[in-house]
Formats: structure tokens, C-alpha cells, sequence
């Protein structure tokens, strides 16, 4: 069901579901927030709340990126203001604004990423730069360590590890890195950047284990990576398919398929268990070879048909 935007705009640029899915939130292209209930058709809560300055020259700033916290009752907002602002949404029909953080002036705050227990947020910004901060008070926000630095663009996406202790943060440059944030105040980067694709890095996702990521890439592709030893990921497959950018990807709750958002108005599904893509590839191959077809085709070796017989 389409999610209509406020009366001044239908440009929505952001969507997050609260754990539980009952609650949405939708930033839009006038800098504008608004929270939804999704029980009984979706139901808009309260006013739209501006979650981005305006700006003189554009007349507005875009809301970039939302997100919830993981129990639900904190949002993020990162915007074209440069700005990350903490709600709360105890109660959704009215936002609270808690804390407005700007450290990095006249840059865009592309996404913002809560850590599984939530104390510590991610923002990755057009300052080439991903800042780290406690927000065990979410109103008092307080700055962890120095800004991971790296990318030689844009630091475009961030995700956590589902046990927190890795952070992946895509990049304009093309690559992906990898950050053990097990101390967030000191974190440390991980083996040499994942490079591989032809555009941005748009979004990234984890599996539910831990031990795949999966990237959208403004290449057309999305990725995924091996990162069940985070020090030595290794790539597992580029999926190709979309007509156009890959701007999101999100894996199912099993962590067995990833859903890949293209601007050419597709989503796709790939079953990311190499068994079943196996199964799939034989049921689709035809006839196995025979023990005659074997030797004659394959002299010298025992016989192992790839697809087993039936």
C-alpha cells in the first residue's frame, strides 16, 4: 500500500520498521518525519515533525536516513542539514525531540545505524567520515573515540553485526569496510577494504548469523561477502538481475534470502544457500549424464555427476 507524504511533498527518501513492524516512520524530500501504525491499514500518527533544517538555498533539507533503536522507543533521523536528531516515540502520535547533534558542518548524514543494544549510534556522512556516539541517554549524546576515516569519498552506508561487535560502512569510493567496534571508543579496522564493485555503496545489510553481508551497489549489482572471520572476508557472489541502481537490500529473518531494491522498480529475491542454488541449477539442467555419457566424456576419472540421479 503506497505511504502518502505529507500535503507539501510525495517524495518519501527514507522508510524504518520498528521492531515488531507495527510502527513505520517515512522521511521526506522536504525535510519532513512521519510516524505510522500499520495495524488496521496504514494509519498516520499526529503531524508530520520537520526532522531536517530548512535550508535557504533549497528551500528544504532531505531526511537522508531513519531509524529505530532496537526496543522501539528511540528514532534517528540523519538529514542534508548535516544534522543527526534523536526522537522519542514512546508515544508515536507525538515525536519528542531529544538531542540535535551537528559535528561536521555543511556535510549530509547519509545513514544512521543503531548497535543491537542500542547504546551506541552510527552516522555515516559526506565527509568521507562515520561517527560513533553513546546514546545510553539519548538525550546527552556523547562522541566515542575519533571519526572512522577511510574511504577516500562519501561514507554512504553502516551496519552493525547482529552481536555489534563488527561494523561495515559502504563508501562513494566503491569499497566496503570493516571495523571491530567491540570497544566503540576505540575501534579498530579490519584486514583491507572490500573493493569489487563499480559504483556506490549504497546500503548494507548482515544476516541474521552474523556471517554473510550483502550490499546494494549503484552499479546495477548487489554483493555478498563471507564475513563469518571479519578479518578475512571473502567475496560469495555478485547477484545481477536489476535494470537499474540497487539503493537497498535486507535480508529475510532467517538470514537465508536477501531482497534487493533497484531504481528500476523491481525488488528481487535470491536464496542465498548454495545448496539449494545447486538444487535449483540441477533441477533445471535436464538429463545427468550416464555412466556411458561419463566415460565417454570424461575418461579416466570415477564417476560424480555434479546432479545427482534420481
Amino acid at each position: 500500500v503506497p505511504v502518502p507524504g505529507p500535503a507539501a511533498s510525495r517524495f518519501v527518501n527514507a522508510v524504518a520498521f520498528a521492531r515488531g513492524g507495527k510502527l513505520v516512520a517515512t522521511g521526506y524530500g522536504e525535510g519532513l518525519m512521519q510516524l505510522w501504525r500499520t495495524t488496521g491499514g496504514l494509519i498516520p500518527l499526529g503531524k508530520p515533525v520537520r526532522a531536517s533544517a530548512p535550508n535557504h538555498a533549497s528551500g528544504r533539507e532531505l531526511v537522508e536516513s531513519v531509524a529505530f533503536s532496537p526496543d522501539g522507543t528511540i528514532l534517528a533521523t540523519g538529514g542534508d542539514d548535516g544534522t543527526v536528531r534523536l526522537w522519542s516515540v514512546s508515544n508515536p502520535a507525538g515525536p519528542r525531540l531529544l538531542a540535535t547533534k551537528n559535528d561536521a558542518p555543511g556535510s549530509y548524514v547519509f545513514c544512521v545505524a543503531f548497535s543491537p543494544d542500542g547504546r551506541t549510534l552510527a552516522a555515516a556522512s559526506s565527509d568521507d567520515r562515520t561517527r560513533l556516539w553513546d546514546i545510553a541517554d539519548p538525550a546527552q549524546p556523547v562522541p566515542l573515540g575519533k571519526p572512522l576515516r577511510g574511504p577516500t569519498s562519501y561514507a554512504i552506508s553502516a551496519a552493525f553485526s547482529p552481536d555489534g561487535k563488527t561494523l561495515a560502512v559502504g563508501s562513494a569510493d566503491k569499497t566496503v569496510r570493516l571495523w571491530d567496534v567491540s570497544r566503540p571508543a576505540s575501534p579498530v579496522s579490519l584486514g583491507k577494504p572490500l573493493t569489487g564493485p563499480a559504483g556506490y555503496v549504497y546500503s548494507l545489510a548482515f544476516s541474521s548469523d552474523g556471517k554473510a553481508l550483502g550490499a546494494g551497489v549503484t552499479d546495477d549489482t548487489a554483493w555478498l561477502w563471507n564475513v563469518a572471520d571479519p578479518a578475512r572476508p571473502s567475496l560469495l557472489a555478485t547477484l545481477t538481475g536489476p535494470a537499474g541502481q540497487v539503493f537497498s537490500v535486507a535480508f529475510g529473518r532467517g538470514g537465508r534470502t536477501l531482497a534487493a531494491g533497484s531504481a528500476d522498480g523491481t525488488v528481487r529475491l535470491w536464496d542465498t544457500q548454495p545448496q539449494a542454488a545447486a538444487a535449483t541449477v540441477c533441477a533445471s539442467s535436464g538429463q545427468p549424464l550416464t555412466r556411458a555419457e561419463w566415460a565417454a566424456y570424461i575418461p579416466g576419472r570415477p564417476y560424480q555427476p555434479p546432479c545427482p540421479t534420481s
